[in-house]
This record gives structure tokens, sequence and C-alpha cells, in this order.
């Protein structure tokens, strides 16, 4: 059984995750215009651009975004979303 002092601390972890999720659903509504990458970086994966805060970004997809495929825009943007969250993207220059 949980003690007053655990149930605390879930609800503080609940309260962190909950902002987290908030924050990445604002993060994945700001991006817009994904798209694959007209310039090859790389033999081992692919490469997407999107704009993100004004900005244009170029998303890696490798590691555990290697071999995803865009589809809706929902999915194009949560796939810019993980290359964000993971530090696979640059800004375009």
């Amino acid at each position: 059984m949980l003690n007053s002092k655990n149930n605390k601390g879930i609800e503080v972890t609940k309260l962190f995750l909950d902002t987290a999720k908030l924050s990445t659903e604002t993060i994945k509504e700001e991006i817009c215009g994904v798209k694959y990458s007209d310039v090859l970086y790389s033999d081992a994966y692919d490469s997407i651009t999107f704009n993100f805060n004004g900005l244009e970004y170029i998303g890696h997809l490798r590691g555990r975004n290697h071999g995803l495929m865009l589809g809706t825009d929902q999915q194009n943007k949560a796939i810019a979303l993980r290359a964000i969250l993971d530090g696979d993207c640059e800004i375009k220059v």
C-alpha cells in the first residue's frame, strides 16, 4: 500500500509528465511543411525539411527514426518532433 508521501511523489511526477506532454503537443502544432529533403546528407539515412518557429530545419532520420516514412500531416509533424527531441536536426542555411 502506498503512503501519503509516495502519493504526493506520484502526483508531482504526473504533473511533470502532463507539462511535458503539453509542451510537445504545442511544438508539434507549430511544425509545418514537412517533406523529404532534396539534398542527400548520408547514404545511411533519409533527411526531411520542415519549418518551425519561423526557421527551416533539416531533420535526419537516424536511430529510432531510421526507416520512418512520411504520411499524413500529423504523422509528418510527429516525425519532425522526434527529430527535434532526439537532437537530430539543424537549422538549414
